[in-house]
């Protein structure tokens, strides 16, 4: 009978210990997922591993030394409590600052912002002014041979006839037109300008 009272005494207790262990895991998990998140938020580049372990180890060691000086009970249950919840306090203490230091920059930041969109608003109208003589110059010069040739066609039309009814004559034609196309291309690339 003793034996199966010290069997299940010692199952009872491994399940004990192996439920702490689960437990200290995943308490360590989100304590140091919560921990990375908030020193993410406020800029700081310590390892949450850390704090955790400065966390245990305070909860371990503060509440002890706290009762062996003064021997009272209630200040070191106070100092464990306030123990675990210290990290959080002070991630909150240093996110607030870092608002507030964020809040006081924004004016002069939105101000920087409207004096760059409205230089960039200044310079593309007057780009789109300065590109639009030169579209219209692109303009002009493609549409001047075709409007050549129309006139050609009307004053000499003998003259013009072989361009239209030969081989030779429509390979020139070709050739234009693809002269024509590299041209308004070449135009086009150059007087669009990105600002």
């Amino acid at each position: 009978m003793t034996l199966v009272v010290g069997a299940v005494a010692f199952a009872a207790a491994l399940l004990l210990l192996y439920a702490a262990a689960a437990g200290y895991a995943a308490y360590q998990r989100y304590f140091t997922r919560h921990a990375r998140s908030r020193l993410e938020e406020a800029f700081l580049f310590i390892d949450p591993n850390k704090v955790f372990v400065l966390s245990i180890v305070g909860v371990v060691v503060i509440p002890p030394l706290i009762w062996l000086l003064t021997g009272n009970i209630a200040l070191p249950v106070l100092g464990g409590v306030l123990t675990i919840v210290m990290p959080r306090i002070a991630f909150a203490v240093i996110n607030l600052r870092r608002r507030k230091k964020m809040v006081l920059q924004l004016p002069e930041t939105l101000d920087q912002l409207a004096r760059t969109l409205r230089s960039k608003a200044t310079m593309e109208g007057k780009i789109r002014s300065l590109t639009s003589q030169g579209k219209l110059q692109g303009l002009i010069v493609g549409l001047l041979p075709i409007f050549l040739m129309l006139v050609l066609s009307r004053m000499q039309h003998d003259a013009m006839q072989p361009l239209f009814h030969s081989i030779i004559g429509w390979g020139v034609l070709g050739v234009i037109g693809v002269l024509e196309m590299i041209g308004f291309f070449m135009i086009r690339k150059i007087v669009t300008i990105d600002v």
